[in-house]
């Protein structure tokens, strides 16, 4: 909120609250995902329509919220895009797709640098 330029308390109130229903109706959708992210794991056709439904319904879940802080006139224009960028990452991920993002990076084997590329670097 400080980042946001938001002082008003009662803007600040509404803020908070409008956001922390926001992130809990996020969290309930993350729990049915996960249940049924872990279901499909091994059928992909299946996976893949259920990942874009779940993005469907952050996606409804989060315009919900930016539209009921437009409503009460809690941010301006300028705080709204801000705040849509900061919490982009909140609005398109739960801890689901984190996890799996998470285990799926650590199953791809590292690629080795070049030792030359290295010393390259080092000398800057």
């Amino acid at each position: 909120m400080d980042e946001l330029g938001l002082e008003d308390k009662a803007k600040r109130s509404k803020f908070k609250s409008n956001v922390r229903g926001a992130w809990e109706d996020s969290e309930k959708e993350d729990k049915r995902y996960s249940v049924l992210y872990k279901k499909y794991l091994e059928n992909s056709d299946k996976l893949e329509a259920e990942k874009r439904v779940h993005q469907d319904k952050l996606k409804k879940i989060w315009d919900e919220s930016d539209e009921k802080l437009k409503k009460e006139e809690v941010l301006d224009e300028k705080q709204q895009e801000a705040w849509q960028k900061t919490s982009e990452e909140l609005r398109t991920k739960t801890a689901t797709d984190l996890h799996y993002e998470g285990k799926a990076k650590q199953a791809q084997p590292e690629k080795k640098e070049d030792k030359k590329e290295k010393k390259e670097d080092s000398e800057d």
